[in-house]
This record gives C-alpha cells, structure tokens and sequence, in this order.
C-alpha cells in the first residue's frame, strides 16, 4: 500500500498538468430578453453560475432587455433560476434532471430569449426558425450552419458585436468531455499499476524460502 500512494500522487500531477491543454480563454456571455413585440424586457433576473466559484449571481437585464456581460473562465456556465420583473419565477429550457440549463462556450455569446406573459416563461429561439421577439435574427437552413448574428442589438461602446456560432458548443463541449475521460483514465491506470505492485510484493513476502541441503547428506 505505501507504493500506491505515490502512484496515485503521480496521477493526480499528470491530470493538473493537462487541465491547460483543454482550458480556454474566459468567454463571456449575456442573455437579450424581448416580448412577441420585440420590445425589450428590463428587470428579468437571470442566476447565472459561471464556475468561477462564487455560485450563481444575478444578472437583471437593463432597459435593451439585455444582461451585462459576464465573462466565464471556463466552457460551461449553468442558468439556475430566471425570476420576472415581480420575482416569480419563470420557467426555461433546461438540459438536466435537476432543473438546471448548462450552456456550453467557445467564444463569446449572446443568447436571445423571448418571454411570454401567458406562460411565464422565457424561450430559446430556434435557430432554423424566425421570430416576432428577433426580427433581425438570420434564419438558418440548418443548426450546423455558420454564423447567427443579432445586428440590432446594442453593444457598449469599444465592444465588438457579439456572434453567435452554433457549431462551437459543440466542439467545446466534445473537448471538455474528452478533457475529464482523460483524468479519469490516469488515475484509473495508477490505481490499477498500484494495486498490481501491491500484488507482486505481498505475493514475494509470502513465497517460502528455498532450504537446500548440504551435498553430504544426500543418498
């Protein structure tokens, strides 16, 4: 068992040292809110978690309807809860079991929700659809297509406009992914190596010793 512990060390380091690799630039993203009218939507509060370890922080969209810019320093940032101007919360897309919708980065992104007073409730836009809430958005043919730009939006100044890149988070997503199969695998690999060391040495200490007998008492 002592050998095991600085194998396991040893795979830890190796993990730490190819969490670079996979990392990337801080990405910054921001929410646009807008009713069926196109008409911006102040005063939504979106928690957002964008795993810098300070957990999810309100951001209220400001009279354009959007959020300021929050920058990320990692590929993924996670919507906890959206609340209405009177604090009820509002119902969104969500990707996992616990209610929780994860967005995937790769570069800065802007994200387009149209809300709806019946249903009290945000929606993400299709991206191969048109929508009342975004004229301007391009409709794609499909979702792999290039770019989908929001011209229409106002951008603080000395800012570039923001691209949304369909294509990206996937990637993104499939590098992060491939980043922990390969942590896992290290470490999975030392414990194996230790445990066989483990083995060999315990099976050495149990092997009888070899007595041989003085070549005059043989028959």
């Amino acid at each position: 068992m002592r050998r095991l512990i600085p194998i396991l060390a040893l795979a830890l380091l190796a993990a730490r040292m190819t969490a670079p690799v996979a990392a990337q630039e801080p990405s910054r993203i921001r929410f646009i809110v807008r009713d069926s009218t196109a008409t911006p939507q102040p005063g939504i509060t979106v928690m957002l978690d964008v795993g810098d370890g300070r957990g999810a922080l309100p951001r209220v969209t400001d009279a354009t309807g959007a959020t300021a810019p929050m920058r990320s320093p990692t590929s993924l940032v996670t919507v906890t809860q959206v609340l209405d101007r009177d604090t009820t919360p509002l119902t969104f897309e969500m990707t996992t079991l616990t209610g929780l919708l994860v967005i995937p980065l790769a570069g800065d992104l802007d994200v387009p929700w149209a809300y709806d007073r019946a249903s009290r409730s945000v929606i993400s836009l299709p991206r191969t659809m048109s929508n009342e809430a975004f004229p301007e958005l391009e409709v794609l043919p499909g979702a792999g297509d290039d770019q989908l730009v929001l011209p229409g939006t106002p951008t603080p100044a000395g800012e570039a406009a923001t691209l949304l890149v369909p294509g990206e988070p996937a990637r993104a997503a499939s590098t992060s992914m491939l980043f922990w199969l390969l942590v896992v695998g290290l470490i999975l690999g030392g414990v194996g190596l230790g445990l066989f060391v483990w083995a060999q040495a315990r099976a050495g200490q149990r092997r009888p010793p070899v007595v041989r007998r003085p070549r005059g008492d043989r028959q």
